[in-house]
């Protein structure tokens, strides 16, 4: 049976983690999975100590936020699995999402990213390689990809720390290569954890990010066309 490394980021919000986390490993479908976990400075000790007793191949703890894309990029410089999949600690997957995730992945030989619909209208669904899809250029939330792929198309890109429009960036690149994104047919999941509407110091931070980061998206993505280099890598990757 193929590994797949399930690459994780927390910090606090203890009973949201466990629920989401606990779902997520219980009704995978697929037995055989390297949990990769860095806490990005939680200050709840139940939520390392609820971590740890999953007993995870990786758990790094860092005293500070790193932000998402180095911490992703350090977890998949560490990962041995046949596939990778980046997962939410506030998203609730449904039932065999895993395993129909590597069942899919199987099935499209030009497979990119794939994942399991929880934030906008479902694209239609469209038939590719005598299966059934949801096309989509972006995919958002849980991501999913071999191995292959992930050495085709490399890191993901931390020019849009601390937030926002690394996972379009990914996608875009994606696609540029050759790849096919999209979501499951017929599976969905719940975003419990979003904060998008709130009027809180954390959320405006997001938003100003996001705001600077999709500036920067089009001028990324102009600048990769005109050089045709979609394959990225940190630098402090040797």
């Amino acid at each position: 049976m193929k590994k797949v490394s399930l690459i994780l980021l927390t910090i606090d919000r203890f009973e949201i983690t466990r629920k989401t986390i606990d779902r997520a490993l219980k009704n995978s479908g697929h037995s055989n999975i390297e949990l990769l976990v860095i806490d990005n400075g939680s200050t709840d000790r139940k939520v390392i100590d609820y971590i740890a007793s999953l007993n995870p191949a990786v758990h790094i703890l860092h005293d500070e936020n790193k932000g998402m894309q180095y911490s992703q990029n350090l977890l998949l410089t560490k990962s041995t699995g046949d596939y990778i999949c980046f997962i939410g600690n506030d998203i609730l997957l449904p039932e065999n999402w895993l395993a129909d995730l590597i069942f899919f992945n199987d099935c499209i030989p030009d497979s990119g990213i794939s994942g399991i619909h929880c934030v906008m209208h479902k694209p239609e669904i469209v038939e590719h390689n005598s299966v059934s899809i949801r096309k989509n250029e972006t995919v958002f939330g849980t991501m999913f990809f071999n191995r292959k792929w992930f050495e085709t198309v490399g890191y993901v890109n931390e020019c849009f720390a601390p937030y926002g429009m690394d996972d379009s960036e990914y996608s875009f690149r994606s696609r540029r290569m050759g790849f096919v994104n999209y979501y499951l047919p017929n599976l969905s999941s719940e975003h419990i954890g979003h904060d998008v509407g709130e009027d809180s110091a954390y959320r405006r931070m997001k938003d100003e990010a996001l705001s600077k980061s999709e500036a920067l998206f089009k001028i990324s993505c102009d600048n990769m066309d005109k050089n045709q280099m979609y394959y990225y890598k940190p630098n402090w990757i040797e």
